[in-house]
């Protein structure tokens, strides 16, 4: 106890610094000291040095010289260079078949034992056949048969309901459902009848990408929302948005409310569609 005493007057004795002239020894400056002070002083010194040494290689490209400190830049550019090389690298095999089976049909050995090797078109994606216009008239009858058959293959098809299970959708109107959906009827959509004029609400965020009128489906409005989900809303009285506006699920985006006859079944009809392929919409929504 007494060590301890002694060592820590010895800290708080005073002591003086002097500063001399070396050669007419007067004194120049002084300063009142205690080991203590000096102590501290040197602790506060030694911890902003390590400070600064420390920001100076967080905060400066001298991190990229500490082993195992990744730069978060650099990688994500890495990435995306092996993503461009792959890219580079799947053309260049292409590019490569191709002129293999041009220079097969030059020499004339092409055969048809083995299948082409470049990636056939998804089944379901549907061509344009305007530029078969110049094909003989008597296979005109096909490819009507085989583009309806395309169509309906692809809109008849039903995507997995459990992909938009953490959707909330927004019920456009409240009525009583004389329509449902039929794709091999070609209904793509439910039909509703209204009691009383409504306002049709948009079912999801979205822009408005189409807005058109016609005899047959009175006003229509299409919305595009994420996930390539497009919302359908037709046979309505008025539309009060434009191509371009941005809705929030919920708002008012129509009236409908018409009055139903007998070449009109239904007062508004709802359809939901998904990278093109058409949905129930009774599925995600309780009509």
């Amino acid at each position: 106890m007494a060590n301890a005493k002694e060592i820590l007057q010895k800290l708080r004795d005073k002591y003086r610094l002097v500063v001399l002239n070396d050669k007419t020894f007067e004194e120049k400056a002084s300063v009142r000291l205690s080991l203590l002070k000096v102590f501290i002083a040197l602790s506060i010194a030694i911890v902003l040095f390590a400070s600064a040494i420390g920001s100076l290689i967080v905060f400066t490209p001298l991190r990229e010289y500490i082993p195992g400190y990744a730069d978060v830049s650099m990688r994500r550019d890495l990435v995306a260079l092996f993503q461009t090389v792959d890219s580079l690298e799947t053309s260049v095999r292409q590019r490569d078949a191709l002129l293999g089976n041009i220079r097969q049909v030059i020499n004339g050995e092409a055969g048809t034992e083995t299948p082409d090797s470049f990636p056939t078109p998804d089944v379901g994606m549907r061509y344009g056949t305007d530029i078969l216009d110049i094909a003989a008239p008597f296979d005109s009858l096909l490819r009507l048969q085989m583009e309806r058959e395309n169509v309906e293959l692809r809109l008849g098809a039903q995507s997995d309901n459990r992909r938009f299970l953490g959707v909330t959708f927004f019920r456009p109107v409240e009525g009583q459902l004389v329509r449902r959906y039929a794709p091999d009827e070609r209904v793509y959509g439910v039909g509703l009848v209204l009691s009383r004029e409504e306002g049709i609400k948009a079912t999801l965020d979205g822009s408005v990408i189409y807005n058109g009128f016609s005899f047959g489906e009175q006003h229509v409005i299409c919305i595009q929302h994420a996930s390539n989900l497009v919302s359908w809303y037709k046979q309505m009285n008025q539309s009060l948005k434009n191509v371009g506006d941005y809705v929030r699920a919920g708002e008012v985006i129509g009236i409908s409310g018409g009055v139903a006859s007998g070449t009109r079944p239904v007062q508004f009809e709802f359809q939901l569609w998904y990278n093109g392929i058409s949905l129930d919409p009774a599925a995600y929504i309780n009509f």
